[in-house]
């Protein structure tokens, strides 16, 4: 039995998730913009200047990178690719895995974890500002297993909720196991930066 599946709600802004694994677990991940910005992202260079994990040695991606981003909206408006996909985080057949994906303008997240996992993307500039962030929640679990993407001179980030911790950044990613809603960090030009983690809607 296939048990993928995609969630997509669209309104001003649009929310994409993959469900990979199994029933149960909730993917979140930030919302992005889709509109007046979407051809000027689509006519612009891969936003590797401000990613070197991008720049890194390509890893042969397993059939769920390619599944997760294959569709009609992820090629008008981002155009990952798929064949340039980095692990930066775990390994082959380990069971937590996070992946970098250049697209046209845009850097793409994949995330395995466990029985579950998600994808999204967002514009370079988002990406920059922190915005590319997806957290996976395994059912009845307090915390999240969260992985965000930070540009290079970020060295870590400090993820606030009940209690706050400090993750280090590698590879342009971070991930951490965290009840946290909020991200923080200082960026390149020292001025401080707060992001909404995405947390997955209570359950009524």
């Amino acid at each position: 039995m296939d048990l993928r599946g995609t969630n997509m709600r669209r309104s001003k802004l649009i929310l994409t998730t993959l469900l990979i694994g199994a029933a149960g677990v909730a993917i979140a991940t930030n919302a992005f913009a889709a509109g007046s910005s979407d051809q000027a992202r689509s006519n612009a260079a891969p936003a590797v200047s401000e990613f070197t994990a991008l720049n890194g040695l390509h890893h042969p991606a397993p059939k769920g990178l390619g599944d997760a981003f294959d569709s009609p909206y992820y090629a008008e408006h981002f155009a990952p690719d798929v064949s340039a996909a980095r692990l930066v985080k775990g390994t082959f057949d380990s069971s937590d895995q996070v992946w970098l994906v250049p697209g046209r303008g845009a850097v793409c997240l994949y995330v395995v974890h466990g029985e579950g996992g998600g994808a999204s993307c967002q514009s370079d500039q988002d990406a920059a500002a922190g915005r590319l962030v997806l957290s996976v929640t395994p059912p009845d679990a307090k915390s999240s297993f969260v992985a965000g993407v930070l540009p290079d001179d970020v060295a870590s980030v400090d993820l606030i909720g009940t209690s706050a911790r400090t993750a280090s950044v590698d590879s342009n990613v971070y991930v951490a196991t965290t009840d946290a809603d909020t991200a923080s960090f200082v960026d390149a030009q020292g001025r401080g930066q707060q992001v909404t983690i995405p947390r997955p809607p209570a359950e009524r």
